[in-house]
């Protein structure tokens, strides 16, 4: 069996290198990352991840070569993903009208109560490894609290329930305060 390129589209997919679609993940979270897959790399996932029969994957491949929007292809490829692992989950419970993923399947993950740093939040929340990685992601602009992008690590705030805290486009949380 081939390796398969993740969702960087250039290293192997792996958990640890976080560019990988987990076939346990909520349908959402599987939506929303093969949306993310590079459009090169549309086809070799159809043949790779999906139950796809070579005429599907010829006409997908065609459909590209074609000139179709490759999101179009991408989107039919993300929804035979989620079929395939959530069977009988209706689209519109992981996506809108627009294709997009909705958020509602998000992981609640439990902090402890009381005034920190974001940085010690999103360490708390499992989404950062170092408050240095904190640090680099915040510069990036690839930490936001309730979609608000965090510009300051060293901040002082006191989390309460409900808070949605994201890493990049793929990792997200909401609080839950123990």
């Amino acid at each position: 069996m081939p390796l398969l390129e993740g969702l960087d589209g250039v290293q192997k997919m792996s958990k640890s290198l976080d560019n990988y679609i987990g076939i346990d993940e909520p349908a959402g979270v599987m939506y929303r990352k093969a949306m993310a897959i590079p459009d090169a790399l549309i086809v070799r996932y159809l043949q790779l991840t999906t139950e796809a029969t070579p005429a599907e994957i010829a006409a997908e491949a065609a459909a590209l070569a074609a000139g179709e929007n490759p999101r179009n292809v991408k989107q039919r490829l993300a929804e035979r993903l989620v079929a395939q692992f959530h069977p009988g989950t209706p689209a519109d419970a992981y996506r809108d009208g627009s294709g997009r993923f909705t958020p509602t399947e998000v992981a609640t993950k439990a902090v402890r109560a009381g005034e920190r740093s974001i940085a010690e939040l999103f360490l708390d929340a499992g989404l950062v490894e170092s408050k240095g990685e904190a640090r680099r992601l915040a510069a990036q602009r690839g930490l936001t609290i309730n979609d608000q992008p965090v510009t300051s690590t060293d901040d002082k705030v006191t989390p309460k329930d409900g808070w949605v805290l994201r890493r990049g486009s793929h990792r997200v949380v909401r609080v839950k305060v123990s």
